[in-house]
C-alpha cells in the first residue's frame, strides 16, 4: 500500500492541476500496482502478486513465445487481477496512466514502431504481441528500443498489460512520467524541516546550482521581472480554454513560471555566454526535472530562449496574451538589471493598454542610466516587429 501510495504521489505531481479522477497503473517486476486517485490523493490502493518477472518465469521460461502460451498468460493474469476489477472499473476514473516498468518500456518500443510513444494503444499491444510470435524465442527479439535487460521479461511484461486491458476494457493507457523514484523523493522533501516546500522549487534550485548560475544576479531578475509582470497583470486575458498541458500551467501558477525562468535564464552560460538563451533552452528541452513536465519544460525553456535576443525569430505565439506578458516582464528586468545590481525603480511606471506596454521613466532617471536607456530603445525595436509595442515616455 504504501509503494502504492509513493507511485501516485511521483505521477501526480508531474501531471497538470486537473480536476480528472485518476487510475495509475504500475507493473513491475513482482507486484502490479492499482491506484485511484484525485489531484495528489491517492483514495484506494492495490498491490497484487503478479509483476513481469514472475509471470515471464512462470509462463515462458524456455524463452519462447508462441500464441497459446502468451494467451495462457494473458488469461491467467486476467483472472488474477480479477479480485480488484470492480473498484477499477471504468465508471470509477477519467483517465488511465501507466507508470514506469513494463509500460515505459512497451511505450518505448511502440514509439520506436511509430505509435504514439506517450500513450498504449489495443492496437499497440496487438502488434508487439505480433512481435513476440513472430520472433519465436527471446533470443531471436530484436526491437527498436527493447533493451537487453528486458528482454527475458517483457513476454510477462506484456501479458499482464493486455490482461489489464481486457479485464479493465481500456482503451488507451496514458504514459505518465513521473514513478515511484520521483513519489519517495517528493516524501523525502517533505520530510526534511529546511527542504523546499515545492518540488519544483527544489528542481530548479538544484539546476541553478549544477550550472553555476549567479544567485545573487537571478535574484534580482525574478524579483524585477515580478513587479513588471505584477503591475500588467490586471490586463491579462482568460485563456480560451483549459483543456490542455499549458494552459492549466498558465491558469495553475503564471508568477511562478515566470519566477523559475527568471532563476535559471543564465543556466546556458555554462556551456557558452555566446548565444546563452539559445544554450539553456536546449538544457530545459533535454532534461528531466522533478515536479515539471515536459510541456512545463518546453514553456519554461521558451522563455528562457526569450530572454534576450532577437524576436522574429522566435518561434512562439505572439497572440498568447500571457505568455508574452511574461516575456516582456522577463526581457525588462534583464535590461534593468544589466549591471547585475538591483537597479532603482522607484517612480518607475510599467503600464498595458491593448497590445501596448508602457514605461514610464523619470528625465532624471533617464540621466543617471544612459546605458539601461540606450538598451530600452534596442528593445523598443525588436518589439516593433511583432504584433506588440513596447513605449519608453518620459516623467517630468
Amino acid at each position: 500500500v504504501e509503494e502504492a501510495r509513493l507511485i501516485y504521489e511521483g505521477v501526480s505531481r508531474l501531471l497538470p492541476q486537473s480536476d480528472e479522477r485518476r487510475l495509475v497503473i504500475d507493473i513491475g517486476g513482482r507486484s502490479t500496482e492499482f491506484i485511484l486517485g484525485h489531484q495528489l490523493t491517492a483514495e484506494t490502493t492495490d498491490s497484487l502478486r503478479v509483476g513481469s518477472v514472475a509471470w515471464s518465469l512462470k509462463y515462458f521460461a524456455d524463452g519462447t513465445f508462441t500464441d497459446k502460451n502468451l494467451q495462457r498468460a494473458e488469461i491467467a493474469a486476467e483472472s488474477f487481477l480479477d479480485a480488484v476489477a470492480p473498484v477499477y472499473k471504468r465508471a470509477n476514473w477519467d483517465v488511465a496512466y501507466g507508470a514506469s516498468g513494463t509500460v515505459g518500456a512497451v511505450a518505448e518500443v511502440l514509439g520506436y514502431a511509430g505509435f504514439d510513444e506517450n500513450k498504449i494503444t489495443r492496437e499497440g499491444l496487438a502488434w508487439l504481441r505480433h512481435q513476440l510470435i513472430k520472433a519465436k524465442t527471446v533470443d531471436k527479439l530484436s526491437l527498436n528500443g527493447l533493451k537487453d535487460d528486458r528482454k527475458s521479461v517483457i513476454g510477462g511484461g506484456l501479458s499482464i498489460l493486455i490482461g489489464i486491458f481486457d479485464l479493465l476494457k481500456l482503451d488507451e493507457l496514458i504514459v505518465a512520467k513521473g514513478a515511484l523514484r520521483h513519489g519517495l523523493l517528493y516524501d523525502l522533501l517533505a520530510d526534511e524541516q529546511d527542504a523546499p516546500q515545492d518540488l519544483c522549487d527544489a528542481s530548479i534550485t538544484s539546476l541553478t546550482t549544477r550550472f553555476g548560475v549567479n544567485k545573487k544576479h537571478a535574484q534580482n531578475v525574478d524579483i524585477v521581472a515580478l513587479k513588471f509582470f505584477d503591475a500588467v497583470a490586471y490586463a491579462l486575458k482568460a485563456p480560451d480554454h483549459i483543456s490542455d498541458e499549458s494552459n492549466h500551467l498558465e491558469l495553475a501558477k503564471p508568477c511562478q513560471i515566470l519566477s523559475w525562468a527568471a532563476q535559471c535564464h543564465e543556466i546556458g552560460a555554462a556551456i557558452s555566454h555566446s548565444e546563452l538563451q539559445k544554450h539553456g533552452a536546449y538544457i530545459l528541452d533535454n532534461t528531466e526535472l522533478m515536479g515539471f513536465t515536459q510541456t512545463e519544460l518546453h514553456r519554461l525553456g521558451l522563455l528562457v530562449l526569450g530572454h534576450c535576443g532577437k524576436l522574429k525569430k522566435l518561434d512562439v505565439d505572439f497572440n498568447d496574451d500571457r505568455f508574452i506578458t511574461k516575456l516582456v516582464s522577463l526581457r525588462l528586468a534583464v535590461i534593468f538589471c544589466h549591471s547585475r545590481n538591483m537597479p532603482v525603480l522607484k517612480n518607475i511606471v510599467f503600464e498595458r493598454a491593448e497590445n501596448t506596454f508602457m514605461l514610464s521613466l523619470p528625465r532624471a532617471w533617464q540621466q543617471a542610466f544612459p546605458q539601461t536607456c540606450y538598451l530600452l530603445e534596442e528593445e523598443i525595436l525588436s518589439w516593433q516587429k511583432t504584433n506588440w509595442n513596447l513605449v519608453v515616455k518620459s516623467l517630468d
